[in-house]
Parts: structure tokens; C-alpha cells; sequence
């Protein structure tokens, strides 16, 4: 199969200004901004709770955060974590859960619309079928977030952190990787209103996506640790604030552009015949053959 990443790079570029990819990342941000203090604060307690050290716990999450969040941003949340933490008990363990799950199932049901918007269709599924799948993707990527943190969290504890400390750096981003390549391709997998859709077509996309998530986050840091002083001058005691929620956008601005790239990749291979794609808008429910588009006559 032949695509002209050129063509590809510039249709993906024009759809995503097209669907609006950047007024919905900026409604992922919001509820993903929502939903991280109590899914932290939820993860805490659940992990504290096989972890006899609440200060390791809380070292390991804050040097974890302050590699990929703006360092001021890190502190804001490690810094909600050490108030709460100590005198959290159960009913805030319910709360906490229902403002994440909350927050979080809306942050789902926002990726699905923005991926329906790449993919040039109307979800036609019924309330309760949206609702499931939202809330079925919503639990695994919360479970995908909770392997990460465990695993941080035993790296920290045997030691990787502190003796290996360069290796535990690639180790850490590549455990981010990996999760955030699962975490897309299930988003772009069952987000859609596409019946037959194969995780063939979702693949580039979350690759592309995690590239520029990580890509995105380190440059933003970048910026961010240089322009703390006007962002001080611009928001007072808000600039941390202000720089997570940037940071989110930056965050769904990732996911939403990998799924214009799914879309955009299939759509090539359907233009090139490919028997297995199809092209935006376009249905086939049972995995029937995309037809053949042949080129026009000169």
C-alpha cells in the first residue's frame, strides 16, 4: 500500500482546522483538568494502601509528574496530594472516585465526538450503547493510569530511581509509551461510530499521537520553565493553574490529530484501492469491501 505522506500531512492539517479539532481539545482540557486532582488523589489511596511509605509514595509521584508536567504545574498537584493524603479516609475514597469517574466519562464522550468528526460520520448509537462504551474505555484507560503509577511506584521502591538514574529516565518514558500507544488505540478503536473498525487503521494514528504527546510535553516544559515569570505577571497565584490546563489542551490536541490521521491514512488507502479501507463517511457494517475508486479519465 502506497500513501503520499505529503498529501496525507496536508489533508490532515486542513481537517483538523475543519472539525474544530482545537475549540474540542480545548473541552477535552476542561474535564480532564476536572478529573485529575480525584483520580490522583484516588490513585494515592488506593496505592498508599499496599504502600507502608506515604512520603515514597508521594516523592515518586512528584519526580514522575515533574518529568512530564511544567515543573510549576507538578507542584501544584504533588502539593494537593501531601494536604489531602493525610487525612483522607473512606468517604473521600467514594468521592473522590465519583468526581474522577465523573469528570473523566465526560472527557471520553468528548474524544468520541471529536472522532466522529474525523471520520465524517453521524453517531447514529443508541444513548445507552454511547453511554457503555464511554464508560468501558473511561475504566480501562483508568486502569491503564493505575499500571502506570504501580509501576513508577515499584521502580521507585527497588530502587531503579536512585541507582540507575539515566536508565530509569528511558524506562519511564517508555512505560508512558507503551500505555499511552494502548490507551490511543482503544480510543480510536471503539471511540467512533464505526462498526468494523480495525485496529490496522487505528495503529499510525496512536503512534503519531503519543510522538507528539511526548514531543509536545517536553517543549511545552521547555517553554513553560522559561516563561514562568510573564505567566506569574499574567495570572498571580492562577499561573500554575493556567499552565496545566495548556498543558491538556496540548494533550488533546494530540489524541484528536491522531484520529484525523487515521481517518486521513484510510482514506488514501480506499483512494488506492486498498480492500480493506474506506473512505470518510463512509459505513460497512460486516467488514463488507470498501469499493473500488478508480482514477478519473483525463
Amino acid at each position: 500500500m502506497e500513501v503520499n505522506f505529503a498529501w496525507t500531512l496536508r489533508r490532515t492539517a486542513r481537517e483538523s482546522w475543519k472539525d474544530e479539532v482545537f475549540g474540542q481539545a480545548a473541552r477535552l482540557a476542561f474535564y480532564h483538568f476536572l478529573g485529575l486532582f480525584p483520580f490522583l488523589l484516588l490513585a494515592v489511596l488506593v496505592l498508599m494502601r499496599f504502600e507502608h511509605s506515604g512520603a515514597r509514595l508521594l516523592e515518586t509521584l512528584d519526580s514522575s509528574l515533574r518529568r512530564v508536567f511544567p515543573v510549576s504545574a507538578a507542584s501544584v498537584v504533588t502539593g494537593f496530594l501531601a494536604q489531602v493524603s493525610s487525612r483522607a479516609n473512606r468517604e473521600e475514597i467514594g468521592v473522590a472516585a465519583l468526581g474522577s469517574m465523573w469528570a473523566a466519562f465526560n472527557g471520553t464522550w468528548a474524544v468520541m465526538a471529536g472522532l466522529n468528526s474525523a471520520y465524517e460520520v453521524e453517531d447514529r448509537r443508541s444513548w445507552w450503547k454511547i453511554t457503555l462504551i464511554a464508560g468501558g474505555l473511561t475504566v480501562a484507560l483508568g486502569l491503564l493510569g493505575f499500571i502506570a503509577l504501580g509501576l513508577l511506584l515499584f521502580g521507585a521502591r527497588i530502587g531503579l530511581m536512585t541507582e540507575f538514574g539515566a536508565a530509569w529516565r528511558i524506562l519511564h518514558w517508555a512505560v508512558i509509551a507503551v500505555l499511552l500507544l494502548v490507551a490511543f488505540a482503544l480510543l480510536y478503536r471503539f471511540g467512533p461510530d464505526l462498526e468494523d473498525m480495525r485496529f490496522r487503521w487505528g495503529t499510525p494514528g496512536a503512534a503519531i499521537a503519543v510522538f507528539l504527546w511526548i514531543s509536545t510535553s517536553l517543549v511545552f516544559r521547555a517553554y513553560a520553565e522559561r516563561a514562568a515569570s510573564k505567566y506569574d505577571l499574567a495570572y498571580g497565584s492562577l499561573a500554575s493553574a493556567a499552565l496545566l490546563m495548556l498543558w491538556f489542551y496540548v494533550t488533546g490536541v494530540a489524541i484528536l490529530i491522531g484520529g484525523e490521521v487515521n481517518s486521513e491514512i484510510e482514506n488514501a488507502a480506499a483512494q488506492n484501492g486498498h480492500p480493506d479501507a474506506r473512505r470518510p463517511g463512509e459505513r460497512r457494517p460486516g467488514g463488507r469491501p470498501a469499493p473500488r475508486v478508480e482514477p478519473p479519465d483525463h
